[in-house]
Formats: structure tokens, C-alpha cells, sequence
């Protein structure tokens, strides 16, 4: 067996020893706990570190290297790990702040179902600043790294031996220059817009800022416009708030395929998690174009639909 650090990935350790999964119980219990979809999701994701899983499980990591090292028959090694990513000491203002939804990741698990895809769900329904809560019995650290990655606030506190409390504030990301920083690569156009995610890419949120522009041609009243701005106001920060999660999403596929080297198989769940948030975007934008039906007359659209059919608004 190659010689075994920190940085040594889970998935690797249970392919070269088919009795990995035994030794990792035996250290410690805790490990019994994971049932097969846990161990699918997050033992075997590719980029979980040995490091990464003693937080997890709750061991300081040289304790747990140490431990799988002297099982193999390898030398201990002294090491000193620094990565902390979230201290308990350290509590944020925000977490303090009204929790809109709360998981319990010990029920989704025993129901074989993953806690990351029911927070991404949440969160899409979630505005900037919200705060979101997950119990858990472990620390959830690639699910925390994950939400890092999308620019999220965490904050990780632990209440009991063997339980704790994540907080997320969803990231405010509603004005344009968010989605061009997600996406600053030489590997990928930062200059586009969120528009080339949605099925009409014209004024978006669904032509609603031509419908405020030309208001008077449309032939909208004052209660009309009130309501089309209002429905502008809800729309369009989802729609640059999901459109900049899927760049960031998009950007760490390319890194990984290109400066990484990674495989297409490797970077396969990353692209279903893209997927459905591409798909959760344009439900939001399908939604939108229904409720701008229902405000204006059949009249007052027919108006918009020739104003932007004259090419009045081409951008």
C-alpha cells in the first residue's frame, strides 16, 4: 500500500485495502454510523481527504493518520494540522439571526437520502441572508466545503458530544458584478451574462424591465406597473443569484478537468449538480413568464409582444 498522509483520499484507501472500511470502524464508532449511502456520497467522493474525515468524525487528524498507519503496518508520523475552517469559539453575529428552515441530516441519512441535495433545494428558496440550519451527529465538512465553495457563510457549533448545529446565511449575490467574479477564468467568458442560461434571454426576468420602459405604449396603470415592479424585485435577484452559483459551479469543473486533470467520470457529479440548478432556473424563469401573463391584459400583451417583435429591445 502507498505510504498513507493526510492529504491521502478516502476512496483511494477503500479500493487498495478491501478491509479499509473494518479499520476505520475500529478506530473509531462513530464510523459505524455511516450507513451505504453516506459512505457512496462522502467516504467515497473522491476529494475527501483522510484530513478532512477526522473532522467529520470528530478526531484531531494526525490521531486518526496515525491510527489507519500503524494498522497497515507503517510508521506514526508527527504532523501539525492548522486547516480549522470553523472554531467554536468564534460565533458570528449572523447566526444569531431568525432561522428560516431547519434539516435534521441524521433523518435524510437514514432514509438514504443526501443532506447536500436538500440544502442546495432549500437554499434555491431561500433569499441573501437568510439563515438555514442543519443537526447532524458529525461535522459535515464536504457538505461545508461544498457551500464554501459557492460563496455561503458557515458557521459550525457543536452542543453535544456527538451533535451539531451548521449554520448558513445564503450568500447576497443580486447585483450583476457577482456573476462576472464567479466567473473570472482563462478558461471561461466572464463577460456574458446571466442570460444565456434562461429560455428568453431578453430583459430579464421575462421582458418585465421592457414592460416597466414602455409602460405607457403597453398601456399599463399605476396599481399594473406597481405590481410588475414588485414581481421584478422578487424575480430578477434569484435569477443572478442562481445564474452566479452555476458559474461558480462551472468554473470548478473547468479547473478540475484542466488544471487538475481530472476525468470526465470524476467531475460527474459536479455536472448532474449543475444540471439541476439549471434546471431549478429555468423553473424560476418559467414561473415568471406565467405571472406576467396573469398581470397584464391580453391587450397590454399583445402590445409587448409587438414592441419586442419590432426589435425595440434586441439586449
Amino acid at each position: 500500500m502507498k505510504d498513507i498522509t493526510l492529504e491521502s483520499k478516502i476512496f483511494d484507501l477503500l479500493n487498495e485495502n478491501t478491509n479499509m472500511k473494518d479499520i476505520l470502524i475500529d478506530i473509531s464508532s462513530k464510523f459505524k454510523k455511516f450507513n451505504k449511502s453516506i459512505i457512496e456520497e462522502t467516504l467515497l467522493k473522491e476529494n475527501i481527504t483522510l484530513s478532512k474525515m477526522a473532522i467529520v468524525v470528530g478526531m484531531e487528524p494526525v490521531e486518526l493518520l496515525n491510527n489507519v498507519r500503524k494498522v497497515v503496518g507503517q510508521e506514526p508520523i508527527k504532523a501539525v494540522y492548522t486547516d480549522v475552517v470553523i472554531k467554536n469559539e468564534e460565533i458570528p453575529k449572523w447566526s444569531k439571526a431568525e432561522v428560516i428552515k431547519t434539516i435534521d441530516a441524521n433523518k435524510l441519512l437514514r432514509n438514504d437520502l443526501s443532506p447536500l441535495v436538500e440544502v442546495l433545494k432549500i437554499l434555491e428558496e431561500l433569499k441573501g441572508g437568510d439563515l438555514l440550519t442543519i443537526t447532524s451527529f458529525f461535522q459535515p465538512q464536504p457538505l461545508i466545503d461544498d457551500l464554501l465553495k459557492m460563496g455561503h457563510s458557515i458557521y459550525v457549533q457543536k452542543v453535544a458530544d456527538e451533535d451539531f448545529i451548521s449554520y448558513i446565511m445564503k450568500k447576497k449575490m443580486n447585483k450583476a458584478k457577482d456573476f462576472k467574479e464567479a466567473g473570472l477564468s482563462p478558461y471561461l467568458d466572464s463577460t456574458q451574462s446571466p442570460r444565456r442560461y434562461f429560455l428568453i434571454a431578453t430583459q430579464l426576468p421575462f421582458f418585465i424591465e421592457s414592460c416597466v420602459k414602455h409602460s405607457e405604449t403597453i398601456g399599463l396603470d399605476k396599481d399594473t406597473l406597481k405590481k410588475i415592479r414588485g414581481l421584478m424585485s422578487q424575480t430578477k435577484p434569484q435569477v443572478v443569484d442562481n445564474a452566479t452559483i452555476v458559474k461558480r459551479m462551472e468554473l470548478e469543473a473547468i479547473n478540475k478537468m484542466v488544471d487538475e486533470k481530472c476525468s470526465a467520470d470524476e467531475v460527474d457529479e459536479l455536472f448532474v449538480r449543475i444540471a439541476n440548478q439549471q434546471l431549478f432556473m429555468q423553473r424560476i424563469h418559467a414561473k415568471c413568464i406565467n405571472e406576467v401573463q396573469a398581470i397584464l391584459t391580453d391587450e397590454q400583451y399583445i402590445k409587448l409582444i409587438e414592441i419586442l417583435k419590432l426589435g425595440v429591445e434586441n439586449d
